[in-house]
């Protein structure tokens, strides 16, 4: 029925273009494809996007919908069609489960603008350089602070992904971040980028501090920008965790001062920290040093597994709204970097269609502007979950801050990320689990015993996993570093079981950044399925 009569139906009655199809195309949800019968694309400026979801059914079989539509939705497809050669049952793609609406009419396929032409971060290395060549069109232009022009790329991102978004659901057809033709005036270009941020401040009214955002450079800088940026689709990159890989371009190589203890947490360390914790969908998470967070984007994909067991069993229709609601309702982060929050924010944006939690504000502090997160400790105990890799070197000094915390209690300042410690057992309800990255010094210094003694008083360690040195290299640190794998306390004086101890030896890349085809964390993820994971109970 495929081949012979659908197929050419659609081909030569409608007109589809059978070069812009596909057949059996996998449809990732969690670690398992499903199979759509059909996919009809088409091209908008150089993108390539699906249009038309075709499933076919035997003769006299009932024309179920909702596989198709579930399908649609998740391809972004406007359309789908379920046909048995005979009945020709065309929908409009809903938002939400069961809404598509039954069409009377076929649909013909749009015009095609362009030849394909998609480009796609191949490892942290190619990103880097992209970005490099972006901050030197910023640069060029004026000299400037780091945040100010790391806050000038992130609006470039933030428009582009808002434009690649609203193809994908088909709000338009026509991509705004682009150059249409040599000779358009560039002060056009710069008022589309402007048109975009403000679409983004509708959808985050705190991702920008303005009101208003707007593109600050001169129009021929910023044709120069979409120019290198407008064949790159950033959400096709999923290998790369772009946002934090901005953030450290742009501020390791140039500002190595104005990032002293910061640093980014590679995306095999995150998702690693996140297969050994498993959250749950009814679990809240929180990492109270998110920076452009990558723990909770990581998490929020994590669950996709168990959406895709409902959704086999037939318990859910529509998993994607699930997980747009996790999204918006389980994860929260703060960071004390203005720098970071808006990427942070348009992380969110790219992987979750929403902002979730995230709050510009020192994690180790409490006040009105945090309320949405000290709520979960008020009404709920504290969080399910805590994920966190804490800034280090740097020390808190503030009476006012360091009177909160009895691991500073007799001393006039205590390192940063001694007393995140002691903020996430604040912040992690009893029998909640953590995901912690802490330096060696702070767990083996004989002058920092009671730092130790402290985490022993609290906490059940389930693993303690050594990360070699050079794993924070191509991000600007090089510290010796573990990840420790926490309950905390149901009861106080419960006692300490055995202890997983695990050793990593090759990270996935070498220190310059570059990736490498073995790495441990799969063979360190088999050995505790193996023992039937880390019994957190």
């Amino acid at each position: 029925i495929r081949e012979s009569i659908v197929i050419p139906l659609l081909r030569d009655h409608l007109g589809y273009d059978v070069s812009l199809m596909r057949r059996e195309v996998p449809i990732r949800f969690g670690r398992r494809d499903y199979y759509a019968d059909l996919v009809f694309y088409v091209v908008t400026h150089n993108v390539k996007q699906p249009f038309l979801v075709v499933e076919t059914k035997a003769p006299n079989q009932t024309l179920d919908w909702l596989q198709a539509e579930s399908y649609a939705q998740r391809l972004k497809a406007p359309y789908f069609l379920v046909t048995d050669g005979e009945r020709w049952n065309w929908y409009k793609t809903g938002e939400r489960a069961k809404s598509s609406q039954p069409l009377s009419v076929e649909i013909h396929p749009p015009k095609a603008i362009g030849e394909e032409k998609i480009v796609k971060f191949q490892d942290i290395n190619d990103c880097m350089q992209v970005m490099r060549s972006l901050h030197n069109v910023i640069w060029n232009e004026k000299s400037t602070t780091p945040e100010e022009a790391l806050g000038e790329l992130t609006k470039f991102l933030v428009a582009k992904i808002v434009d690649e978004k609203e193809i994908s659901q088909h709000d338009k057809i026509v991509s705004e971040f682009v150059i249409r033709k040599s000779t358009e005036d560039p002060l056009d270009i710069k008022n589309r980028i402007n048109q975009l941020l403000m679409k983004a401040k509708r959808i985050d009214p705190d991702i920008f501090v303005e009101v208003e955002p707007k593109i600050t450079l001169k129009p021929y800088s910023v044709v120069k920008i979409v120019e290198k940026l407008q064949n790159y689709k950033l959400t096709e990159n999923e290998r790369i965790e772009l946002f934090g890989e901005v953030y450290q371009t742009f501020l390791k190589e140039t500002y190595t001062e104005k990032i002293k203890g910061q640093r980014f947490t590679p995306r095999n360390v995150v998702d690693f920290i996140v297969e050994l914790i498993d959250p749950k969908l009814s679990e809240k998470i929180y990492d109270p040093a998110c920076g452009t967070a990558g723990f909770l984007i990581s998490a929020l994909r994590h669950v996709e597994k168990e959406l895709e067991e409902a959704f086999q069993r037939g318990d859910i229709y529509n998993p994607w709204e699930k997980i747009r609601g996790y999204a918006e309702n389980n994860l929260y982060g703060t960071d004390i970097a203005p720098s970071v929050v808006p990427l942070a924010k348009a992380n969110m944006i790219l992987h979750g269609d929403g902002h979730t939690h995230i709050i510009l504000h020192d994690g180790l502090v409490d006040s009105k502007k945090t309320k949405a997160v000290t709520s979960v400790k008020e009404n709920e105990g504290g969080f399910d979950i805590i994920m966190t890799n804490p800034p280090f070197g740097g020390t808190k000094i503030d009476p006012e801050i360091i009177v909160h915390y009895s691991l500073a209690r007799h001393a006039r300042s205590e390192l940063t990320q001694v007393l995140f410690i002691e903020r996430c057992t604040k912040m992690l309800k009893r029998g909640g689990r953590i995901g912690i990255i802490l330096p060696d010094g702070v767990l083996s210094n004989p002058r920092r015993r009671y730092v130790v003694d402290y985490i022993k008083e609290n906490y059940i360690i389930k693993a303690m996993v050594s990360l070699p040195k050079g794993t924070f290299t191509p991000y600007g640190a090089d510290p010796k570093t573990h990840i420790l794998f926490m309950r905390r306390k149901k009861l106080d004086g419960e006692p300490q079981r055995d202890i997983l101890n695990m050793k990593v030896y090759n990270i996935g890349y070498t220190v310059s950044g570059k990736e490498e085809k073995e790495e441990d964390f799969p063979i360190l993820e088999k050995k505790v399925e193996e023992i039937g994971g880390l019994n957190w109970g």
